[in-house]
């Protein structure tokens, strides 16, 4: 079995050569830095970084070789720890003063609940489809479906936080 297929049979391996550098963790740092810098405003960024994501899928999912697979994982983290890692300041942003700090929060546990039955429903399609057709499709589904609500949102950033909306 070549070490790029997906694992069948529940096997485990490592999944890291140990010693290596974790390049595609790297990937999520200097797109924070880089969107910094750039200053296209959070929703922009978030935007640009999650078109990317889903056009970085195939390289990321379906590599031909172990130096694929590592750009591809690096462009998957740039993208992803990208669009993501703006999600709690853009939150505070458009949230009202009597709620800022109970908003983000309750947030991200509403949402536990609504992704629980991920994993379960990832694993069935797994089974039928193949694990890496089920990782590509569910990717591309969450990267289109973040695209069309982070653009029919509206940017707040700069705001003034201590005012009143």
């Amino acid at each position: 079995m070549s070490p790029l297929q997906p694992y069948r049979n529940h096997e485990r391996r490592p999944t890291h050569p140990p010693g290596k550098p974790r390049l595609d963790k790297i990937g999520g740092i200097l797109y924070a830095a880089a969107v910094t810098i750039i200053d296209v405003g959070r929703r922009r960024a978030m935007a640009i970084a999650v078109i990317c994501a889903g056009l970085v899928i195939p390289l990321w999912i379906y590599p031909s070789t172990l130096v694929v697979l590592t750009i591809g994982a690096f462009l998957m983290q740039f993208m992803v720890q990208g669009a993501w890692g703006v999600i709690p300041a853009h939150l505070t942003e458009l949230s009202p003063p009597e709620v800022r700090g109970l908003f983000s929060g309750l947030a991200y546990q509403i949402g536990v609940p609504l992704a629980s039955g991920a994993a379960v429903s990832q694993a069935i399609l797994a089974e039928r489809y193949g694990y890496a057709a089920t990782l590509a499709a569910i990717a591309a589904i969450v990267m289109l479906s973040a695209t069309v609500v982070i653009l029919l949102g509206r940017e707040r950033m700069g705001r003034d936080l201590h005012s009143a909306a």
